[in-house]
């Protein structure tokens, strides 16, 4: 019987456009549907025994721990048992896309995250309470664009709230997100960016790279901000051009599972992995 421990499913849940519920960003299928409150998440049926298998098998739904793990990489499972303790279940911790409101169509997403694609905005149940959370992730579509977030933002007990805001970096923040953030305890940004210059705009599509640099320069006068890439077949060839633009800038890179056509090559992740070890570091 295995004795890992993953503070995950005691603590955390991740929310995605339209209400699918999946135990964390890396977890492999969707564990059930979000109604708008947050107090039963953690309690379903579906939860219960989730928690009940990861006490007897390395599951295989979590295999991206596993294989991060088993090549010295700190898994996501790792910095959760840092964070939190499997002691109580208590929602400390949420990541949650409203919908997949979004002005880019990058060449790694979907309709999913972007309704770029088809059109159809993929929206969340109405959110009915909100409890006192610890930290929360916007996911997206873009958040900047999206007055969903700042009316969630403005509900919620921002005295205690460590805020990440992932963001394409095409949108720099009105007065009204900055007064709002200002207020709470702690704020940082992550830009996703996979690339610079032209090859930025090819593979994020309406993406204008003089104005995500503009925006990441504006962020950093006030809060941290780390640079979020991922590396797939389209990109790969810039990762040092892109890294010597990032320079002394936290950066945090994934290398693409999914969809199949745009992996890298076995050698392409052998020398990612080798070359880049260091920036794998969990750090949302």
């Amino acid at each position: 019987m295995t004795t890992k421990k993953c503070a995950a499913l005691y603590n955390h849940t991740h929310i995605r456009p339209g209400g699918i519920i999946y135990p964390c960003c890396r977890f492999k299928k969707q564990l059930g549907y979000f109604d708008g409150d947050f107090d039963s998440v953690l309690h379903s049926k579906e939860y219960v025994e989730l928690r009940e298998r990861f006490e007897k098998e390395e599951i295989p739904e979590c295999q991206k721990c596993w294989d991060h793990e088993n090549a010295g990489i700190q898994s996501e499972r790792q910095v959760f048992n840092e964070k939190w303790n499997c002691d109580e279940i208590k929602l400390r911790e949420l990541w949650i896309g409203i919908d997949n409101i979004c002005n880019l169509k990058c060449v790694m997403c979907n309709k999913e995250y972007s309704n770029q694609f088809t059109g159809e905005v993929i929206s969340t149940n109405e959110i009915k309470s909100i409890p006192d959370i610890d930290k929360v992730v916007f996911l997206g579509g873009e958040p900047l664009m999206n007055e969903r977030y700042f009316r969630l933002l403005r509900q919620m007990n921002r005295s205690i709230l460590h805020l990440t805001i992932i963001t394409n970096g095409m949108f720099k923040l009105q007065d009204k997100w900055k007064e709002m953030l200002r207020e709470c305890k702690h704020v940082v940004f992550f830009v996703s960016i996979d690339a610079c210059g032209e090859l930025c705009e090819r593979v994020r599509d309406g993406s204008k790279w003089e104005t995500v640099v503009e925006t990441v320069e504006d962020l950093e006068t006030e809060w941290p901000v780390t640079v979020n890439t991922v590396i797939h077949k389209d990109n790969v060839k810039g990762i040092d051009d892109l890294k010597k633009w990032i320079d002394k800038r936290p950066w945090q890179i994934n290398i693409l599972t999914y969809p199949f056509h745009l992996r890298v090559t076995s050698d392409d992740k052998q020398r990612i992995m080798r070359d880049f070890n260091q920036y794998f570091t969990y750090t949302i």
